[in-house]
């Protein structure tokens, strides 16, 4: 039976692109390749990320939280191509979202983020302090034409009612006049 790191071995490839090692092995769906060791029988399988088995193996325990592929190949277990650091770290070198927000120097509107013109939320996000001031100001306009709208809508939709649906304004009255003449002498006071 082969050890785990002929195991290992035998599904690296070191011949790919800007000296990368290239796992050949079970990739997940993000493209990191899976090592897994143990046994099914006895149920103690368990898989281990093949980039982290590649440092340990080769360079020593992980002394961070993350492993960051320099490289940005998450197939290469070249441990050369990988630095211990943290989460934080990590995701901020990357082109997601989160690192790409950090990037940003200004806001939307153009607004440097600087230390006067940033504040912070609760959910960790920045905001622009220069936006949120004219966002206040502009508030007693748009609370006025949101009134006014909702007054004229209301209005609308009173009349459209009252004119042509058929349990409008002007069909109810109708039909409690209908009811008022059909109603017996005695419920009238007669």
């Amino acid at each position: 039976m082969k050890t785990i790191e002929e195991r290992f071995w035998a599904k690296v490839d070191k011949n790919g692109p800007k000296g990368c090692w290239i796992w050949t092995g079970y990739r997940n769906e993000w493209g990191y390749g899976y090592l897994h060791m143990g046994r099914k029988s006895d149920k103690t399988r368990k898989g281990i990320r093949a980039h982290r088995f590649a440092y340990e193996l080769l360079i020593g325990p992980i002394q961070a939280e993350t492993l960051d592929h320099l490289c940005r190949n998450p197939a290469c277990v070249n441990p050369a191509h990988l630095e211990p650091v943290s989460i934080q770290v990590n995701i901020h070198r990357g082109n997601g979202f989160a690192a790409q927000e950090a990037r940003q120097t200004q806001c939307v509107r153009g607004h440097h983020f600087d230390l006067f013109n940033t504040y912070f939320r609760p959910c960790g996000s920045r905001g622009c302090r220069t936006c949120q001031q004219l966002y206040e100001v502009d508030r007693p306009r748009r609370t006025h034409i949101r009134q006014k709208g909702v007054i004229a809508s209301n209005q609308k939709i009173q009349k459209l009612l009252a004119t042509s649906h058929p349990w409008g304004a002007d069909r109810a009255r109708d039909r409690e006049n209908e009811s008022v003449m059909n109603r017996p002498s005695q419920e009238l006071g007669a």
